[in-house]
């Protein structure tokens, strides 16, 4: 997600401004940090980044998309976009790829939830609190909490409806958190978690995290009971061994120049080390006794380098050459 200047257009064709940006991460390619879906609505184009997934908007923040796909295979994605300097004036847009969003009317105006800033989440697709399954769940840095759940399309056109979000157990609710909403987060099983501050601005701050849950469903239910995969490890072997290149993300270890060989442990020196010296480093040999020079090509101290060792042995042939043809002749 790229953010507006406040003087650019934000056609966001001509470079990223303005954009979301949609790339796949997951590559083993050693030229290019990352490589782009082929389903991109500009992926075949020579005119516009094919990176972008959409464009037109003053300055985006968090991007949802539903973990559950619809029938057609298509996702579903929520953004938070503030109005350039007026954070206030913000507005959640649903993403369709290749769209212009420079005047796309939003799905919700963020101007009535207080004047603050919006903090983008997650639509909800857990197992706890079936009231919030398929919701999208935000709010704004102020505290306010708020949830978008889609509906069928009345006579006004309305696909999405806003309410509050109830907070406090079964016999109280209220919508704001006290403190600052910093952040959501989710779990692999689709539960929603938020980062909020537990004071004021005008106090010291320690942060909290607060996870969603149905006050009537307390206890985990045990259909939502499922196994949770164990954490992966954040040393493999190529980043415990790829020393001068870097890891992609399926786990192959890319060389800096001047390095080969597994794991990038072989110095590479062009012109190669001569006389017996080792490349240590790229293009650095380490010479043996009695060799100098970058390629080890220079002799010290009277001994023959390879230039003088070959005149030597061509000098020894033919002094053979002529020993045995005098022997022939005196024979």
């Amino acid at each position: 997600m790229i953010t507006l200047d406040d003087m650019e257009e934000m056609d966001g064709l001509s470079d990223f401004t303005g954009s979301l940006l949609r790339v796949d991460v997951d590559t083993d390619c050693c030229t290019s940090p990352y490589s782009i879906p082929r389903n991109n609505p500009y992926f075949n184009s020579t005119n516009q980044p094919p990176e972008i997934f959409a464009h037109g908007l003053h300055d985006p923040g968090r991007c949802a998309v539903d973990r559950l796909q619809s029938d057609n295979g298509s996702l579903l994605m929520l953004c938070t976009d503030t109005s350039g300097k007026n954070t206030s004036a913000g507005r959640i847009l649903e993403i369709t790829p290749g769209k212009d969003y420079e005047n796309e009317p939003s799905v919700y105006d963020l101007q009535s939830s207080g004047g603050a800033p919006p903090v983008g989440g997650f639509i909800y697709r857990g197992c706890q609190s079936r009231r919030l399954y398929g919701s999208y769940v935000f709010g704004d840095k102020n505290g306010n909490l708020r949830i978008l759940q889609k509906s069928t399309l009345s006579d006004s056109g309305e696909q999405w409806q806003e309410k509050a979000l109830c907070l406090g157990p079964a016999g109280s609710c209220g919508s704001m958190l006290v403190g600052h909403i910093l952040g959501f987060g989710e779990d692999e099983l689709g539960e929603v978690y938020i980062l909020a501050s537990s004071k004021t601005m005008a106090q010291s701050h320690s942060a909290k995290l607060y996870k969603l849950i149905d006050p009537k469903r307390p206890l985990a239910p045990k259909e939502c009971q499922r196994q949770v995969e164990p954490p992966e490890l954040l040393m493999t072997a190529c980043s415990r061994h790829c020393k001068n290149g870097h890891c992609t993300p399926t786990g192959k270890c890319c060389c800096s120049p001047g390095w080969e060989g597994p794991f990038c442990r072989v110095a590479k020196c062009e012109p190669v080390c001569r006389n017996g010296g080792v490349c240590m480093e790229p293009n650095k040999c380490l010479c043996k006794s009695g060799y100098s020079g970058p390629q080890c090509e220079k002799s010290e101290q009277g001994m023959p380098n390879d230039q003088e060792k070959e005149g030597i042995l061509d000098h020894i042939i033919d002094m053979t050459s002529y020993l045995l043809d005098l022997t022939s002749y005196i024979v």
